[in-house]
C-alpha cells in the first residue's frame, strides 16, 4: 500500500484501496493512450505490475476494458456509468430549450460545461449548421485556461479554490495566443469577474473565437420570500398612507445604467431597493449622478446613498452566541458570507466562536440560497457527508425552516440533536414546528424610515444611514 493510500485508510478505515486501483487503471486511458500494454498501465498508474494485472483482467471480465493481443483499450461499457450520471440529472431536458434559443439568437454554438480540475467539461451542447464548428460532444474535456468557458468558471470561483486551481494546472501552450503564466492567468480572471464574461481568439486553436457568460448563483431573495412580501407590504401601507404610489420592479439582469433605466423613464420620482446584492459600484454611480435611492441593506464603508438595515454583525452574534449559551459547540452556518447583509452576520458568527476559543469548522460552512429546497438539499448534503452539527445559524427563517426538514428527515430531533436558529422573524417562524429561535429585524420601523429617507432624498435635503438593533426571540427550536 502507498502512503497517500495509507494515508486515507488511517483517515477512513472503510476506505477501499482496491476500488480506487480499479479506477486509476480505468482513468489511465485517455486521447493520447487509446491503447496500453501491461508494463504501460503500470508505468502510468505507478501500480505494481501485478496489481496492475489483477485490476485488468477484472475490468476485463466486466465488460470495462477490452483485449487485444498484448495492448488493452477501454470499451463501450464504460459510458454507461457516465451517462448514468448525466441521465439522472436530466440535463438535455433542462438546458436544451436555454442552449437552443442562445444558439438560434447568436449564430453559434452553444454549451454547459462545468470545471473538473483543470479541465472543463461538457455536460450539454448544441452546434449549428456552420461548416467550421468546434466538435464539443457530451463528455468533451478542454483545459480551463485556453477556452473561454473555463476561464469564465476559474473566475467565479471562491478565492482558495481558485488559488488551487491556479497552482497545479499545467498550463499547455497550444497557439501564441496561449495564455501559460499563474500569474497572467490570475490577472485575466480577475478581469472576467469584473466584467462578468470572457472571450477567447485563438487560444486553443487558430481560428476559434467564443464567448461565455457565468451562469451566476441565484443567491438574493425571490419575490415571493415571506421576508420579502412582508417588507413590500409594509412599504406599500407607508407610502400610501403619505399619498404615494408604489411601482414595483425586479430587475431581472443588472447591466450598466439599470438604475438610470427605471428613474428615467418618468414613472418613478424615486427608487427603493430592498437588498443590494453584488450591485453596491452601480448604486453608488447612480447616487453620485443625483438620483433619488435608498435602500435596505448593509452600511457599505464608501457608500453614496443612504441605507436602512439592521446590525447583521450583533445579529449573528446574539444568535451563535444563544446556540453557544445553550451548550452547542459544533455550529453550522447557512448562507452566502459573500453578500453584503450577509458578510456581517457571518463575522458575528465567527466572533461570538472566538469568544469560546472556537473556529469555525468548513465542513459546516454552508451556502444556500434562500429557499426551502435549496437548504434542505444543502443540508442533506452537509450530513451525507459526514458533518454533524450540534447547532445550526441560518441566515434567514425560511433556511432554517428548509434545514429542520432535513435533519428530521435524517432521524434528528430539534432540538434534542440540533438546535436551530434563523433571522428575521417572519410569521412563519411562530407557527413552525417547533415554532422558530430566531433574531427579529424591525420591518415595520425600516419601512417607514425607507420612505421617509427617499421623500428627502427627493426634496434634495441631506440624509443618513440607519442602523437597527436586532432582537433575539426565544422560541422552541434553539
Amino acid at each position: 500500500m502507498g502512503s497517500a493510500e495509507a494515508d486515507l485508510t488511517a483517515k477512513n478505515p472503510e476506505y477501499l484501496s482496491t476500488l480506487e486501483r480499479g479506477l486509476r487503471v480505468l482513468k489511465a486511458f485517455d486521447e493520447d493512450h487509446p491503447e496500453m500494454t501491461l508494463s504501460e498501465v503500470a508505468a502510468k498508474t505507478a501500480l505494481p505490475p501485478a496489481v496492475a494485472r489483477r485490476c485488468l483482467i477484472t475490468l476485463v471480465e466486466l465488460g470495462y476494458v477490452g483485449q487485444h493481443e498484448r495492448k488493452f483499450l477501454l470499451r463501450p461499457a464504460v459510458l454507461t456509468i457516465g451517462s448514468a450520471f448525466l441521465a439522472s440529472m436530466q440535463i438535455e431536458h433542462v438546458v436544451a430549450a436555454p442552449l437552443q434559443s442562445l444558439r438560434d439568437s447568436t449564430g453559434d454554438s452553444a454549451s454547459l460545461a462545468v470545471l473538473s480540475g483543470p479541465e472543463i467539461l461538457y455536460v450539454a451542447h448544441v452546434s449549428t449548421d456552420r461548416r467550421f464548428r468546434v466538435a464539443a460532444n457530451v463528455g468533451t474535456r478542454f483545459p480551463f485556461h485556453a477556452t473561454s468557458l473555463g476561464k469564465a468558471l476559474a473566475a467565479h470561483l471562491p478565492d482558495r479554490e481558485r488559488a488551487e486551481l491556479l497552482a497545479r494546472a499545467p498550463f499547455q501552450r497550444f497557439t501564441e495566443r496561449t495564455v501559460t503564466d499563474g500569474a497572467a492567468m490570475a490577472a485575466r480572471l480577475a478581469l472576467v469577474a469584473e466584467r462578468g464574461y470572457d472571450s477567447a481568439l485563438d487560444e486553443l486553436d487558430y481560428g476559434i473565437v467564443s464567448v461565455a457568460v457565468p451562469l451566476a448563483h441565484q443567491r438574493a431573495q425571490h419575490l415571493y420570500d415571506p421576508f420579502m412580501m412582508t417588507m413590500l407590504a409594509l412599504l406599500a401601507d407607508e407610502l400610501t398612507s403619505r399619498g404615494y404610489s408604489m411601482l414595483l420592479s425586479k430587475v431581472a439582469r443588472h447591466e450598466d445604467g439599470w438604475i438610470e433605466d427605471l428613474l428615467n423613464g418618468g414613472q418613478a420620482d424615486g427608487v427603493i431597493l430592498i437588498g443590494q446584492s453584488f450591485e453596491h459600484e452601480a448604486i453608488n454611480r447612480a447616487a453620485q449622478g443625483g438620483l433619488a435611492i435608498v435602500a435596505w441593506g448593509e452600511q457599505l464603508a464608501d457608500q453614496a446613498y443612504p441605507s436602512v438595515g439592521s446590525d447583521n454583525r450583533l445579529g449573528g452574534l446574539l444568535a451563535t452566541r444563544h446556540l453557544l449559551e445553550h451548550g452547542r459547540s459544533r455550529i453550522a452556518f447557512l448562507g452566502d458570507e459573500r453578500l453584503p447583509e450577509i458578510a456581517p452576520r457571518f463575522d458575528g458568527y465567527r466572533s461570538a466562536l472566538a469568544e469560546q476559543g472556537l473556529t469555525p469548522d468548513r465542513s459546516l460552512l454552508v451556502r444556500t440560497e434562500f429557499e426551502l429546497d435549496d437548504a434542505y438539499r444543502a443540508v442533506k448534503a452537509m450530513l451525507a457527508k459526514g458533518a454533524r452539527p450540534d447547532g445550526i445559524f441560518a441566515v434567514s427563517d425560511v433556511i432554517a425552516v428548509g434545514a429542520i426538514r432535513a435533519l428530521a428527515d435524517a432521524g434528528l430531533r430539534v432540538p434534542q440533536d440540533v438546535s436551530v436558529i434563523g433571522f428575521d422573524d417572519i410569521a412563519l417562524a411562530a407557527y413552525s414546528h417547533p415554532s422558530l429561535t430566531t433574531i427579529r429585524q424591525d420591518l415595520a420601523l425600516g419601512a417607514r424610515l425607507l420612505v421617509d429617507k427617499l421623500i428627502a432624498r427627493c426634496a434634495n435635503l441631506p440624509v443618513e444611514t440607519t442602523v437597527i438593533a436586532p432582537q433575539l426571540i426565544v422560541r422552541e427550536s434553539a
